[in-house]
């Protein structure tokens, strides 16, 4: 699977989701902020995802061309109030979304690197 987390900047919020799938689930993901990427970039990451994670609800608005094939969860961790990384209450709410949401479970990629070359 592959998954783009999206936030408003791309700083603190998609990225704490993105290292929790990459280190923690195994998973190939991407983070963005959809006010820093113009309309092409944010096509060309829309069609590189398998999933997309908004984490925020009124990110939406932001969104050029919408949710044409309905990859798109919300996991709305709020506003980002989340400065100084890692953020304990950010990561629990990140990690709830994923195994609840995602139906995900932390594996053998716990605190390592996915190898290249895997195909799941």
């Amino acid at each position: 699977m592959k998954v783009l987390c999206v936030c408003e900047r791309g700083n603190s919020r998609s990225v704490c989701m993105t290292w929790l799938l990459k280190d923690h689930y195994g998973v190939e993901a991407l983070a963005c902020g959809i006010t820093a990427i113009t309309a092409d970039t944010w096509r060309l990451l829309y069609s590189w995802a398998d999933k997309v994670i908004l984490m925020h609800a009124p990110l939406r608005r932001h969104i050029p061309g919408g949710d044409p094939e309905l990859k798109m969860v919300v996991c709305d961790v709020g506003a980002d109030v989340y400065w100084e990384p890692p953020h304990a209450d950010l990561t629990d709410q990140c990690r709830s979304f994923i195994e609840s949401r995602l139906g995900l479970a932390r594996g053998r990629f716990l605190g390592g690197k996915a190898p290249c070359g895997r195909t799941s």
